[in-house]
């Protein structure tokens, strides 16, 4: 999924901005984390961060990582 999103990336001409819906949410955010030089901004839409249980997830990782009264700007989850 994610080499099919990059071929149509690269086929465009500058950077984009990647928009994500449901589980496009999920795998825009996982592009974005290994392609953000490919991109000039990200908008995730209701992803499962809506969920009360993502959330608290959620909350405790940014807890975890010293992230929690950072601004949404300034959080940039990538996998290891």
């Amino acid at each position: 999924m994610l080499l099919q999103l990059d071929e149509i990336v690269n086929s465009l001409s500058g950077k984009i901005i990647l928009l994500g819906h449901s589980w496009g949410a999920v795998l825009a955010t996982e592009y974005a984390g290994r392609n953000q030089s490919k991109l000039s901004g990200l908008v995730i839409m209701s992803t499962g961060l809506s969920d009360m249980h993502w959330k608290d997830e959620y909350n405790r990782e940014l807890k975890d990582l010293g992230l929690e009264n950072a601004e949404p700007e300034q959080i940039f989850l990538t996998p290891e």
